[in-house]
């Protein structure tokens, strides 16, 4: 029995250490935007979580101002930092803030936006596209201007079962302001670049 106990505590411990070392090893990232002279700026910024010391920053440029933001914070995903900045994705690594992949395909001002189980990600954008996906390899896979015409403003991208995706929209032609969901199957607009 003490041998068992002596096993845990001492798995423990590990798992304990290594969840610490790895949080160590992953900075918080902020995304930092700024308005001069009718023009975004847009910096991404890794921090040290346990000393709050800047570890990198990393100048993302600038784009003429809208009622809308160009940039977007994505987080990480499959040991990737990802953003959007003026129609722009940006992959960066992590730990240094090297840009690894800039995509300029996207072209809007990012709304929305899911990552599928496959690590490829899924947005909208509020000028448009209403629908874009972004290949695992930084390379676009789909960009479709308008899925339903009768709709604008993307609001929300989620997965519902299977292949098909709910993206709600803010605004109807007809109706107005309100929460309209359309759901469609994500794979009807694969490989389709408008």
């Amino acid at each position: 029995m003490n041998a068992l106990r002596k096993y845990i505590l001492c798995l423990t411990a590990f798992i304990i250490i290594f969840s610490m070392t790895a949080l160590a090893n992953t900075p918080y990232i902020t995304m930092n935007t700024w308005d001069e002279a009718y023009y975004e700026h847009a910096s991404i910024t890794g921090i040290d979580q346990y000393t709050g010391n800047v570890l990198w920053n990393t100048y993302l440029g600038t784009a003429p101002m809208t009622e809308a933001s160009s940039g977007t914070y994505l987080g990480i995903h499959n040991g990737f930092a990802y953003a959007v900045f003026d129609g722009s994705v940006y992959i960066l690594d992590p730990q240094t803030g090297t840009i690894l992949i800039k995509n300029s395909d996207f072209g809007g001002s990012c709304s929305a936006y899911t990552f599928s189980s496959s690590g490829k990600l899924y947005m909208s954008g509020w000028y448009g596209p209403d629908f874009y996906i972004l290949n695992t390899d930084g390379t676009t896979l789909s960009r479709v201007n308008s899925i339903n015409s009768q709709y604008a403003w993307p609001e929300s991208l989620s997965f519902s079962s299977g292949n098909d995706i709910i993206l709600t929209y803010g605004l109807n032609n007809t109706y107005g302001e309100g929460y309209y969901p359309v759901k469609f199957d994500v794979t009807k607009y694969f490989g389709i670049i408008e």
